[in-house]
């Protein structure tokens, strides 16, 4: 007899190439592992047989081909069949609208009692980039399913471009995982950015630190994509993707977001506020969600435009907006620096805590109206 699931994630491509590590990845891992939490059983299918450990060491039942030679529309309906999912969750990908996309939402919307599709960013497709005749075939096939999105600023575009509504949803943050207790504010060295690439604001910070010579920075690269800086200042240094995040957060006294990209509500930002760090950030996308957990935000520039160069979107910020910018960053960064308040960290880790607390309310309110609507329609003649 086969097992069965409350509750399947329907993977439509990505997880060979991105396994569970991608900001997307670790929302959808992230918020399957606190409806197991809840006590739902849950499951991944997938048509992938060359899987990113990553998947493996989160530790769900994988529903895999296995060598079976049937078309991925005919493997998922008798995988989703045979698991008698209950509630499906599949994820709008990014930019482009693949066959696997449209079948994975078809199906599920066949054979799922509750259909839910995850919104975790502003990169979903639009009309304009795959045509009038994808889009709409696409976007009538989600209607059908329940749009959960993950910030107020992607939630809005979603909705303004498609007229589906998205009801929030927010991540639940498995923030303990990077918190280091015994990190100490006094010894900490460095003015840290997370995530280089143009989009992220990388070259407004290499021109902060090379402005501010007395102070150490740290630039994590771990966009493949984007091309290393030359000619970095010598207080800046660039480290690869850190394995133990603790380490990280243990070695930085501020965190800078100087992003030019409408970002959700972004993990780092909270990962550093759990560890008492303060973040100064762009008020840009949804990161204003930071609001009441004493973030520092700066406005972003105005006429910022983009050029695509290569695989990268660049952007080209005014020369007067960059100036105001950084000009703005240094002074912030010198007045924080300056302030000597023991009790600081310590109000930014309650502040965060917070935050987190409401975030996996709000999903187990969620949850409780997606079980009780279930067993509605289960009963509904």
């Amino acid at each position: 007899m086969n097992k069965t699931y409350d509750v399947v994630l329907v993977d439509h491509g990505y997880f060979a190439m991105e396994g569970f590590s991608s900001g997307l990845m670790i929302i959808l891992r992230e918020v399957m592992n606190e409806l197991r939490r809840f006590g739902l059983s849950c499951a991944i299918a997938t048509y992938e047989e060359d899987l990113h450990p990553t998947i493996y060491a989160a530790g769900f039942d994988i529903l895999q081909r296995n060598g079976s030679a049937l078309k991925y529309k005919d493997w998922l309906s008798n995988t989703l069949t045979a698991a008698d999912a209950r509630i499906t969750i599949t994820h709008l990908p990014a930019i482009e609208i693949t066959d696997q996309c449209i079948i994975a939402a078809q199906v599920c919307n066949q054979i799922a009692t509750k259909r839910l599709t995850v919104l975790a960013d502003p990169l979903f497709p639009k009309r304009a980039e795959v045509g009038d005749a994808l889009f709409e075939h696409y976007y009538n096939e989600i209607a059908a399913t329940e749009v959960v999105g993950i910030g107020t600023d992607a939630r809005a575009l979603f909705e303004a471009e498609t007229g589906i509504l998205a009801t929030k949803l927010m991540n639940p943050y498995e923030v303990e995982r990077f918190y280091a207790p015994d990190r100490q504010a006094d010894v900490a060295r460095y003015v840290t950015m997370v995530n280089f690439h143009p989009l992220k604001g990388s070259a407004l910070f290499v021109e902060i630190a090379r402005r501010m010579p007395e102070v150490d920075f740290l630039l994590i690269k771990n966009w493949p994509d984007a091309p290393t800086p030359q000619d970095l200042p010598p207080n800046l240094e660039m480290h690869p993707f850190f394995e133990d995040p603790k380490a990280l957060y243990r070695e930085t006294r501020l965190l800078l977001v100087p992003s030019l990209w409408r970002e959700g509500p972004a993990r780092v930002v909270l990962e550093a506020l759990f560890n008492g760090i303060q973040p100064i950030i762009h008020r840009i996308g949804s990161l204003p969600e930071f609001e009441d957990c004493g973030v520092i935000y700066i406005d972003p520039p105005e006429g910022t435009r983009f050029e695509q160069k290569g695989s990268v979107l660049v952007p080209v910020v005014p020369n007067r907006e960059q100036e105001r910018i950084v000009t703005a960053f240094i002074e912030t960064i010198n007045a924080t620096l300056a302030e000597k308040d023991p009790t600081r960290a310590a109000q930014l880790h309650a502040m965060a805590a917070a935050y987190v607390r409401q975030s996996r309310e709000v999903l187990f309110e969620a949850c409780l109206r997606w079980m009780d609507e279930t067993k509605a329609l289960e009963t509904t003649p």
